[in-house]
């Protein structure tokens, strides 16, 4: 689940359609951009580290999520404002970083089980070093050092927030890449096309 943003134009081709399916992948270049709905997703860590400069404040000024076809100057603005939301992202990258664990997890009945449960975890041999699921978080790789532990309130619920280190590469990193790469180039793209955005999600 997640906000897919498309571009199309006049003339487009099956070709250049089909490019724009890229298995959820950010492709600027092919006129896809994809803010998943989870904590990982951009719009939801643009909310927490660049001032809510997320996908609806540099694409959609005034049009609620509808989809338009913006003049060549409303695509220009559009690149003032991802600029601005690069300027914040390379800032964020010298802040720690914080993740979210939902407490609407698998209780376990007592400290055994929950020791058991973590090493049928570690016994799957994930390709992820941290991932969730039903029975908890999970840091089986590339562990963070850890600043703080806070309860906040959640959508549903509390919360526990972990701040901590980014390490040598920060988790910033992918979505400095995402503005300066992907983000400028769909909108380069949709200048040149004089395409219209699509807004799906």
């Amino acid at each position: 689940m997640g906000l897919d943003i498309y571009l199309e134009w006049p003339g487009m081709t099956e070709e250049e359609k089909e490019a724009r399916h890229t298995g959820f992948k950010n492709s600027g270049a092919c006129g896809y951009l994809r803010s998943s709905y989870n904590e990982g997703g951009f719009n939801n860590w643009a909310k927490t580290y660049i001032q809510d400069k997320d996908f609806y404040y540099i694409f959609n000024p005034l049009n609620d999520g509808e989809d338009w076809m913006p003049l060549p100057e409303e695509w220009d603005s559009m690149m003032i404002r991802a600029n601005e939301a690069l300027e914040l992202a390379k800032k964020a990258s010298e802040m720690p970083c914080i993740m979210t664990v939902h407490l609407t997890k698998e209780i376990q009945p007592n400290k055994d089980a929950a020791i058991k449960a973590f090493l049928e975890e570690k016994e799957k041999n994930c390709d992820f070093g941290w991932y969730s699921n039903h029975k908890g978080e999970f840091f089986l790789k590339d562990s963070p050092k850890v600043l703080g532990v806070m309860k906040v309130k959640g959508y549903f619920g509390d919360d526990i927030v972990f701040i901590y280190e980014s390490g040598e590469t920060s988790p910033h990193q992918y979505y400095i890449d995402l503005l300066e790469h992907d983000v400028r180039d769909f909108i380069k793209l949709g200048k040149e096309k004089m395409a219209t955005i699509i807004w799906s999600g």
